[in-house]
């Protein structure tokens, strides 16, 4: 009874920390993306939206489902770690060496000349988050939320109030790169100085096999959601111009801010908890039913409110107001 108070406790802290993570970070984000919104056109949005779908396939690469499998397993040794950590830099490389290469096909293929040299920079934040990435599964293994939400609140401001200023400064499209890089780089850097984990001169076959077991599952899942998710994205990109595509993006990322904060922050609580008591059946089902509950006493009066002042809200953002366009934005409710 004492470990399931512990538990119960653990994970409502852990979901608080995950939740103002989440939520105050796109709330910051949201505030930066409508700044932005008025000093750059929706192109420069739809040509970075192009970009992205890359940058986001590549990535369930990098990862490969392996750092989940890290946080299932009860006790990840220094050689799970490293062996891990190396993998994901070696993809991070090799994938950015593919993307360096193929930038101006990308490009071609988009009718987009300004791509090859975004794809060119931006590509880099493969390799930098793939320094962060081991920091960041210790902190969700030991369920420390609150250190994630620090890093991830303060790199979403700085790197907002830094791409402001190169949108004030005439940088357009780049403001955007400017912002992506610079988040996904004080991110990793601060995961680096707070965990302050260090890799060993070590690469295990038998710690990647085992992990590797359990992470192509998730890795083959992944790489469906983000092939699904992204598959508009690259038929408005090629089809229609860019501007369409920043229409849509700008759109998509409006009508998701509030289902994904809730989504994510359960997420990233409820796995590392029930990994902990994986081996008890009785316990694991009773902890899942007690996330599910949480979850929806969350969900449920959020969504009901927005769904309140929908009209009002969309009102505020039409295209009397210079920003999107209200016929597209209201097809994604």
């Amino acid at each position: 009874m004492e470990k399931e108070k512990t538990l119960q406790k653990t994970t409502i802290h852990g979901m608080l920390w995950s939740f103002m993570d989440t939520a105050g970070t796109q709330v910051i984000q949201l505030i930066v993306h409508l700044i932005l919104a008025r000093l750059l056109t929706p192109k420069d949005f739809g040509i970075v939206g192009m970009v992205t779908i890359f940058i986001a396939l590549s990535s369930v690469f990098v990862d490969g489902g392996l750092t989940n499998g890290l946080i299932r397993e009860k006790e990840s040794t220094q050689e799970d770690y490293s062996t891990i950590f190396y993998f994901n830099l070696s993809m991070a490389i090799i994938l950015y060496i593919l993307l360096f290469a193929s930038a101006e096909y990308i490009s071609v293929f988009f009718e987009q000349p300004q791509l090859v040299n975004i794809i060119k920079v931006i590509g880099l934040i493969l390799i930098i988050n793939a320094f962060g990435l081991i920091q960041k599964t210790i902190l969700t293994k030991n369920i420390n939320f609150r250190t994630q939400m620090k890093i991830n609140v303060f790199s979403s401001i700085l790197s907002g109030v830094i791409a402001i200023v190169c949108a004030i400064s005439g940088w357009g499209v780049w403001s955007l790169v400017v912002r992506t890089m610079a988040m996904q780089f004080i991110q990793a850097s601060l995961l680096c100085i707070s965990n302050r984990w260090f890799p060993s001169l070590v690469f295990s076959i038998s710690s990647f096999k085992r992990l590797f077991q359990f992470g192509w599952k998730l890795l083959l899942s992944n790489l469906i959601t983000q092939l699904y998710g992204n598959l508009y994205s690259f038929i408005i990109g090629k089809s229609f111009s860019a501007t369409t595509l920043g229409y849509y993006s700008n759109a998509v990322k409006f009508s998701d801010t509030a289902a994904y904060s809730l989504s994510v922050s359960v997420e990233k609580v409820s796995f590392p908890v029930l990994s902990s008591i994986q081996d008890d059946t009785a316990r694991l089902k009773r902890g899942y039913k007690k996330i599910i509950k949480n979850a929806a006493y969350l969900s449920f009066p959020i969504m009901l409110g927005l769904a309140a002042i929908a009209e009002p809200f969309y009102e505020l953002f039409s295209v009397k107001h210079g920003f999107l366009p209200f016929h597209i934005f209201n097809c994604f409710v």
